[in-house]
């Protein structure tokens, strides 16, 4: 059987490669306010992310709806948000970047499972603009 790939480049990437990409993917992503007063110099290598901390559900809370962005609110196209039925709601908010990322990341899932251009898959699961799953 043939193997396919949807992006094979980063499919097929040697190991020490990926490894420099995540690192300078990840401190491209380390704009957020809570990052913001802490030495992202010291990240070396993707793998120090364990050492800065992390976006919390009180984070989200206690800056709703917007207080954590990333980019502009010019850029963003899209927001999902929970239902807020245990307080406030948690909104997560999308730029056109991020949702072409998604979609490449989702169809490199489904290439990955064998589905493809033409192929009909059902995602049956009720959770309507939920970010979890397939977004």
């Amino acid at each position: 059987m043939k193997i396919k790939y949807f992006e094979k480049k980063f499919e097929t990437m040697d190991l020490s490669e990926l490894k420099i990409l995540q690192t300078e993917r990840l401190k491209k992503t380390l704009k957020q306010k809570n990052f913001k007063d802490k030495d992202i110099e010291k990240i070396k290598i993707a793998q120090d992310i364990r050492n800065f901390p992390f976006t919390s559900k009180a984070d989200l809370v206690n800056n709703y709806p917007l207080g954590l962005l990333s980019a502009p609110l010019s850029d963003i196209i899209r927001i999902h948000a929970s239902s807020g039925t245990t307080g406030k709601p948690i909104v997560a908010a999308y730029t056109k970047r991020d949702i072409k990322i998604w979609s490449e990341l989702m169809a490199r899932v489904f290439c990955a499972t064998g589905i493809v251009r033409g192929d009909i898959a059902q995602n049956a699961y009720g959770y309507g603009l939920f970010t979890g799953g397939l977004g």
